[in-house]
């Protein structure tokens, strides 16, 4: 686990004291934001997909098949491929730091805070 040192004035170092439950809080409450930024640009790398599923018809490993197998071979679907591809890494990069905010919000929602 990796340890965070926030300085903070006297004053609010105090107040800290008094109110220790203040940074799980502040934390959980910027974790939320964080979700719903991440939740809208997930919500635009599936669009963005789901454009492609449309105009091929296909998911994007069925995509991805002809692609290797030479049946699309023109270069806009090259271009679409590359796209398509940029987007599905997108997508599952988000859902990976998604799933792992998720994990601690679960755990917190556990405890007595």
């Amino acid at each position: 686990m990796k340890t965070i040192t926030v300085n903070v004035s006297g004053e609010l170092e105090e107040l800290m004291n008094i109110d220790e439950k203040l940074i799980v809080r502040a934390t959980r409450h910027i974790i939320k934001e964080r979700l719903w930024e991440l939740k809208n640009s997930m919500e635009e790398s599936q669009e963005k997909m789901d454009c492609f599923r449309e105009k091929y018809a296909l998911n994007f490993d069925g995509f991805e098949k002809k692609i290797k197998k030479g049946e699309f071979s023109e270069p806009l679907q090259h271009e679409d491929y590359n796209e398509w591809f940029f987007w599905k890494s997108v997508s599952e990069r988000i859902q990976k730091i998604m799933n792992t905010y998720g994990k601690f919000i679960r755990i917190e929602k556990c405890q007595e805070y």
